[in-house]
């Protein structure tokens, strides 16, 4: 009976030892769109990627192997900047990792325009997938490809990946 009254008040002091901290993961692709080889003067097509290292974060590198929990906070792709204005006639986000599930996103009929916001959701398990890849504290690649309706463009995207982590010193 003392046995487990013991243990249970012995976890819930080990939690009372939790770290919870935001990680963020950021990127920002210079994107150069190039008239489309199919339909020369009409559409452009682009790709861009960029490389992400979860231990690339303090905080996360000096808790990897005690990690508890990461939530996915905040995952959103912005034009920070871009010379003209344009239509996103289509377009594939990837996050990909080696040895893991990807994730990927489409985005059609989408204004290009500075300060547009892509919302990066769940829809599909996407984000399930990307807190697989930081669990395995995997180095990930993000790809952002696809076509205007306009050639001679440039743009900056931005991406980000806000996490909360709860680690555990213990």
């Amino acid at each position: 009976m003392l046995s487990s009254m013991v243990f249970p008040a012995c976890k819930a002091t080990k939690d009372l030892l939790d770290v919870t901290f935001r990680a963020d993961y950021e990127a920002d692709m210079d994107i150069v769109v190039t008239p489309d080889a199919m339909k020369a003067g009409i559409n452009g097509v682009f790709s861009e990627s960029a490389t992400i290292d979860p231990l690339s974060n303090d905080k996360f590198a000096e808790y990897a192997d005690k990690i508890k929990s990461i939530t996915i906070e905040e995952a959103t792709g912005t034009i920070t900047w871009i010379n003209k204005n344009a239509v996103l006639i289509t377009a594939d986000l990837n996050i990909t990792a080696t040895d893991m599930p990807s994730a990927h996103w489409v985005f059609t009929n989408e204004p290009l325009v500075q300060g547009s916001v892509f919302s990066l959701t769940n829809e599909a398990g996407q984000l399930d997938k990307l807190k697989d890849i930081l669990n395995a504290q995997k180095v990930f690649t993000v790809t952002f490809s696809g076509q205007t309706d306009e050639d001679d463009l440039s743009l900056t995207f931005h991406t980000l990946y806000g996490t909360l982590v709860v680690a555990n010193p213990l």
